[in-house]
């Protein structure tokens, strides 16, 4: 299930309390959540409560996290993670 939505920017927020070492994209606990979501972008679906979905977002525990799953970012979904200070930063695949 979807962690948070935020209605303003039509964004899906995933919370991702993962070791570095899990890869979301093939991972069988989040493979299928992150299909689901894609679908439900791609498509434009709507839901019961009349919400859409335009944007994918992930929030991982650090950087080290992000990287391993930079391949998220074929899928056009937007990586966050959390610092050492507590700020979020969106990963940037450089």
């Amino acid at each position: 299930s979807v962690d948070s939505y935020d209605a303003s920017r039509k964004a899906i927020w995933d919370f991702k309390h993962i070791d570095e070492k899990v890869r979301i994209s093939t991972n069988p606990t989040h493979k299928k959540q992150l299909e689901d979501y894609i679908f439900i972008r791609n498509n434009k679906v709507v839901g019961s409560n009349g919400l859409k979905v335009d944007k994918v977002n992930y929030l991982l525990p650090n950087k080290a996290a992000a990287e391993y799953n930079k391949n998220l970012l074929k899928f056009d979904v937007n990586i966050y993670y959390i610092t050492g200070k507590n700020k979020i930063v969106k990963f940037q695949n450089r």
